[in-house]
């Protein structure tokens, strides 16, 4: 995987990148929606199983410094259905990484990987379900009580998805920050020397975590 936004480079997980995946997954306020924060083992186990050998997620890596910002959960859950899900490190919230990010995975899998549909689930009924909205999901349910949350209370799980049909969601050629020379790269081929570098935990609960509590930033 190899796509370029104005300011994001999205890009397979490399080993390298453990120290900047730990400064996302580590830090609580962060993983309020999923599961505790991370320790640094835990986050290395979590890169090379899920991230890497399985292809479970993609790399948000920043243009200009050539650090890893973002965690993006982009998996084929069944053939041609695509689960979509972010994390941030929090030095990049609310400057529009995120919507960036998943706006362009979104346009790659319909334009190129013969996508039928795409969804994401949350249980954060405000800033989640907003970026959701803004990438032209509808919501499709909500399971009333079905997820305990990290505090330990029962919370709502919020299910978004969109087909593609629906897309683009406002009929354009020209959606907003449309990305930038889309294509793909095998490993052998691929080239990072513009990048500094190169998640299921121990069970396989985590990646159903990441499904459902998938979070934050717009």
């Amino acid at each position: 995987m190899y796509l370029e936004t104005k300011r994001l480079i999205l890009r397979d997980f490399l080993t390298e990148d453990t120290s900047d995946l730990y400064e996302i997954l580590g830090d609580a306020t962060t993983m309020q929606f999923c599961e505790p924060a991370y320790d640094y083992e835990h986050t290395k186990e979590f890169l090379q199983n899920f991230c890497i050998r399985q292809h479970g997620a993609v790399a948000a890596t920043h243009k200009e410094s050539g650090k890893v910002i973002g965690y993006i959960l982009f998996k084929e859950y069944t053939p041609q259905v695509y689960e979509i899900g972010w994390f941030f490190n929090r030095n990049y919230w609310r400057q529009g990484y995120a919507f960036e990010s998943c706006h362009a995975m979104t346009e790659d899998a319909f334009h190129n990987r013969n996508a039928h549909k795409i969804f994401a689930e949350t249980i954060d009924s405000e800033k989640s379900t907003a970026l959701m909205q803004k990438l032209g999901m509808q919501l499709e349910g909500v399971q009333k009580s079905h997820i305990r949350a990290d505090n330990g209370n029962w919370a709502d799980l919020y299910l978004y998805g969109i087909h593609k049909k629906q897309y683009p969601p406002n009929g354009g050629d020209n959606p907003p920050h449309k990305f930038i020379r889309p294509f793909l790269k095998t490993k052998k081929s691929m080239n990072f020397s513009q990048e500094t570098s190169r998640c299921k935990t121990k069970n396989t609960g985590i990646l159903a975590g990441f499904r459902v509590f998938l979070t934050q930033q717009i």
